[in-house]
């Protein structure tokens, strides 16, 4: 994905958007061909009991086959209503947990979808162990797919087929968008590291500061980001075609399609998995560059310290708010101007006359001149 994020936003909006829609679509098909088939239970009830009136075991048998037969409408009807909801949750809010969950559905949809659909349940609908012997049961299952010639033939026919194709094409196509959500890691959008501005520095210049800093962190960690989506993304793919390639190798058609589902589910937790690693080691390196970058231009960041020699930065010169201004009664004359004092000139009170304290102390010997 692109590295702006208005950019990345609509289209992770729209590919949520498209997959809820093939989620949506594939439910609608499940559901379909769960009702239609429920509707013939009737008329392979009684094509069971025409051929195994005969057996003693025939109640049993009946049961366990037409059980059997039950069972792709029912898991079909299950998986509508989930992919529904996860649809319904998709549009509304794309919790990170919902495409993990359509991804791991989609590997027993895809089973169901190539056997009771493309291949009308005659690899698990079978009459052996409810009492006919086993060539017995397997005889008799041939003459009840010939009475039930519905299922291979005409419309019940083409409809199974082409949901279930339908079905895999839309779950594999919601699989490829997921896959692409999952494992895509966008440069940090904002550093997670505390930083305060420098001694004596404006708001406006710290602004200023992280602004050019965020740039630059997200310059440099762009390119990482586009080389981890792309290895995600790779891998997720690869494992898709690998497991759709040992599928077939194993078991034809169907194998490939299980096959598909296994390795895109396999791709998809390993990509997402692998991104979300890849994300945390980005922001990590995201948050050094942004703290390096703000180091440098003087400002305080916890682990790091700016270039030695670096001087605080001083300021815009201008006034400070505590500076001296001018006086409010500005210049004039002294209230106390000069003048006569009011003692006047005149003899000391205390005048000349001996010391009421007696004699100065004796000066002491005179010191000789050194010789």
């Amino acid at each position: 994905m692109g590295s702006d994020p208005g950019i990345r936003t609509i289209v992770s909006k729209a590919q949520f958007k498209f997959s809820s829609v093939l989620l949506f679509g594939a439910s609608v098909m499940l559901a379909v061909w769960a009702i239609a088939t429920w509707l013939q239970q009737g008329k392979f009830d009684t094509a069971l009991r025409k051929v195994f009136e005969r057996d003693s075991s025939a109640d049993v048998t009946v049961f366990w086959v037409g059980l059997m037969y039950l069972a792709g409408p029912f898991f079909s009807a299950v998986f509508a209503i989930a992919y529904a909801f996860l649809g319904i949750l998709l549009l509304r809010r794309p919790y990170e947990w919902v495409p993990v969950i359509a991804v791991l559905l989609s590997v027993p949809v895809s089973a169901v979808a190539v056997l009771a659909y493309i291949f009308s349940g005659r690899w698990y609908i079978s009459a052996i162990g409810t009492g006919p012997g086993k060539s017995a049961a397997i005889r008799e299952m041939g003459v009840v797919a010939h009475l039930t010639q519905w299922r291979f033939t005409g419309w019940y026919h083409i409809m199974s087929v082409g949901f279930g194709l339908a079905v895999i094409s839309c779950l594999a196509g919601a699989v490829a968008l997921m896959v692409a959500l999952g494992a895509c890691v966008v440069p940090p959008m904002a550093p997670t590291i505390p930083v305060s501005p420098g001694a004596n520095k404006q708001f406006s210049a710290f602004a200023a500061d992280q602004s050019y800093c965020q740039q630059y962190a997200t310059a440099q960690t762009a390119p990482q980001a586009a080389a981890a989506t792309n290895q995600a993304v790779g891998t997720a793919i690869l494992s898709t075609a690998l497991g759709a390639g040992l599928g077939a190798a194993i078991g034809g058609g169907r194998g490939a399609a299980i096959g598909a589902a296994s390795g895109a589910t396999f791709g998809t937790v390993v990509g997402a998995g692998g991104a979300g690693y890849a994300q945390m080691s980005l922001q990590q390196q995201y948050d050094i560059l942004y703290g390096q970058c703000m180091a440098a231009q003087g400002n305080q960041v916890p682990g790091f310290s700016p270039p030695p020699g670096t001087p605080p930065y001083a300021g815009t010169p201008g006034p400070t708010p505590d500076a001296p201004g001018p006086s409010p009664y500005g210049p004039g004359p002294s209230p106390y101007g000069p003048g006569s004092s009011p003692y006047g000139p005149g003899p000391s009170p205390y005048g000349p006359g001996s010391s009421p304290y007696g004699p100065p102390p004796y000066p002491g010997m005179p010191v000789p001149p050194p010789g």
